[in-house]
């Protein structure tokens, strides 16, 4: 057992090589068991190693095209992070000359690309590398700038893994960013700025950082276009330091954001599709005055197409709530769930208590409340007025009662 590539954590072992007319040896098949767990654990438990050593013919027998479709369902089965894809292409790689030229040949294997805040040129010649064997398929790009502080490398070598992705952005599909300094995603996102991503259907931005780190600072990203981007989430960062081309979204999450987004600029971030169908939001995320004033003016966000919603808020004072909830009309509704920032009523004193009537979700099947007591907003959001709701579950909270009593009438009115 040798050690193929040992680059930042990824430390892939390398199997002998076997020729192309044996069958590699049970621990070589073992590589890609997991492929074969949907045909049923009874089956494969009814059949021994030896067994299956003996009767069940070499892998070589299998024709290319089938090789090449397993190794392609590995991945999405039990192999997900692209190092861990990355571990599997090479390691399957060095199992025999057929596997090699299989793998070499299925261009998904090598479609994961992965930049890193420390690396040498090995790794740069192997990000070459997959680059040139993907050959035309989408790539995805997972940019993991987690680092030291003192480190003095990093502008470089990020630097230097931007000049051998930057061309290809034509083929980008998916694009994961997350790091842990807020101002790190600038030396990123800068120089793609200007540019186009045809292709580009998801962007997830997630940064773990201090919040003293905050930068007010607005960037926009793909401004060349990004027709076919319909997911966005981002976590840790304002969304308007990394606002890219939001006509197509079908998608949008909106995680702990370190200041609050501007309420009318928000408006249009959420009406800029006809298209969006889920919306997860962090309530810190906006200006809780801003709120409040749209909804004292009679305003509202006209979201006809939004079908799911999930909203972290503070329940007291209430008028965040009620306020989103009736300020973003979503009548056609069918998910809901609700997660408490806080358990309990500790309301300031400089906030009123709301006033607001919410709309009835006449299309809301499902309701999530987590840590959310019924009793708690029992009298302003009574869920036996809910005429579609069949599901309804509540998460950590003290009372049942109200939540019960909810669940006996839905029972009785989905026997009726």
């Amino acid at each position: 057992m040798t050690v193929l590539v040992t680059q930042s954590h990824v430390t892939i072992p390398c199997v002998p090589q076997q020729s192309t007319t044996d069958s590699p040896p049970l621990s070589t098949l073992l590589l890609l068991g997991i492929v074969f767990l949907p045909l049923g654990h009874s089956v494969m438990n009814s059949i021994s190693s030896a067994e299956m050593a003996l009767h069940r013919p070499p892998v070589a027998c299998l024709p290319i095209e089938m090789l090449s479709a397993i190794f392609e369902a590995a991945p999405f089965i039990g192999i997900i992070a692209p190092e861990e894809r990355l571990k599997f292409t090479l390691a399957v790689s060095q199992v025999s000359r057929l596997w090699r030229q299989t793998a070499m040949h299925t261009s998904f294997l090598w479609s994961s690309i992965l930049l890193l805040a420390e690396c040498g040129q090995g790794w740069r010649e192997l990000m070459k590398l997959m680059i040139k064997l993907s050959r035309s398929h989408p790539l995805n790009i997972t940019v993991d700038l987690f680092r030291d502080a003192e480190d003095t490398q990093f502008r470089d070598i990020l630097g230097w893994q931007l000049d051998i992705i930057i061309p290809e952005i034509f083929r980008w599909k998916c694009l994961y960013y997350t790091a842990g300094f807020y101002g790190d995603a600038f030396l990123f996102f800068e120089p793609i700025s200007f540019l186009s991503a045809p292709i580009l259907e998801a962007l997830e931005v997630v940064v773990e950082m201090e919040e003293e780190q905050y930068l007010d600072q607005a960037l926009s990203v793909f401004m060349g276009g990004a027709p076919l981007l319909s997911q966005v989430a981002v976590d840790g960062m304002t969304i308007l330091s990394c606002l890219p081309p939001i006509s197509s979204l079908t998608s949008l999450w909106l995680f702990d954001s370190p200041g609050p987004i501007d309420f009318g600029l928000f408006t249009k971030i959420l009406t800029a599709s006809s298209a969006l169908t889920e919306l997860m939001l962090d309530g810190d995320a906006l200006d809780k005055g801003q709120i409040y004033q749209f909804y004292e003016n009679g305003e509202f966000v006209d979201l006809s197409t939004l079908r799911s919603l999930r909203l972290k808020v503070e329940i007291f004072p209430k008028h965040q709530f009620f306020s989103l909830l009736t300020v973003l009309r979503c009548l056609g509704l069918e998910m809901m769930q609700i997660t408490a920032i806080r358990a309990d009523d500790s309301s300031p004193d400089s906030w009123p208590r709301h006033n607001c009537k919410p709309p009835t979700f006449t299309s809301l099947r499902s309701l999530e409340l987590h840590y959310v007591d019924c009793t708690q907003i029992g009298a302003d959001f009574d869920v036996t007025k809910l005429p579609a709701l069949i599901h309804l579950v509540e998460w950590a909270i003290a009372s049942h009662g109200m939540y019960e009593s909810a669940l006996v009438f839905i029972y009785r009115r989905t026997c009726t």
